[in-house]
């Protein structure tokens, strides 16, 4: 993806407790696309979301704690 064609970024918690946290990719044209990442540590995913916010992209955190 290019960034400008981002329209927003979800971090998702997973369906059940099996799956893995997910990482949904929303553009500028409602398409969306998960990715499982469940492998990621919680600071990873906050430095992800301060790098994402950084260029302009809305990040929704519905599932990672800053603990």
């Amino acid at each position: 993806y290019t960034l400008s064609s981002i329209r927003e970024v979800v971090f998702e918690a997973p369906i059940s407790r099996f799956g893995a946290t997910g990482l949904r990719v929303i553009t500028n044209d409602f398409k969306t696309k998960l990715y499982q990442a469940d492998s990621l540590s919680n600071k990873t995913w906050l430095r992800l979301k301060a790098d994402l916010e950084k260029h302009g992209i809305r990040v929704r955190n519905e599932c990672i704690s800053k603990d």
